[in-house]
């Protein structure tokens, strides 16, 4: 197997794993919040371990969302630095064969002039779905705190 092929098949490794990542953190998130959803549609607050109970939910939802916004973030440099290589080592190829550098140049690089919602690219928008989860999870607490106050 030559330096490309191996290079090409670690990226599509670490893709796949960053995949199985945002699946398992996506699952975990959707329980939390449905456990504390079914928690608070049948107590309707009225025990007081019903309230740390979802307080514990919350918080285990909130550090999930930052271990999966770790790894999101861990998977990216990963991921471009085995990128950069692989263009390196199309650098030694004809031009019509550097499929991958002129993929980076084409879409990526001018990427920067397109409004966010038009560029490539998936570590952006699993982040965004992270940041939902975690402002879901602050919407409860509020929810929780003014229920409390009222």
């Amino acid at each position: 197997m030559n330096s490309i092929e191996s290079a090409s098949d670690h990226i599509k490794t670490l893709l796949d794993r960053r995949q199985s990542t945002t699946s398992f953190y996506l699952s975990v998130n959707t329980g939390i919040l449905a456990v504390i959803g079914l928690l608070v549609k049948d107590a309707q607050m009225q025990a007081p371990w019903l309230v740390v109970s979802i307080v514990l939910l919350l918080i285990a939802g909130l550090i999930a969302c930052w271990i999966w916004r770790s790894l999101l973030h861990q998977y990216e440099i990963l991921l471009d630095w085995w990128y950069a290589r692989l263009r390196e080592l199309e650098e030694g190829l004809p031009e019509a064969e550097r499929l991958v550098t002129r993929e980076y140049r084409e879409l990526y690089l001018t990427a920067a002039k397109r409004p966010p919602m038009q560029r490539l690219g998936m570590t952006q928008r699993e982040l965004a779905l992270n940041a939902i989860f975690m402002a879901l999870y602050v919407l409860f607490a509020a929810g929780l705190l003014l229920s409390l106050a009222l």
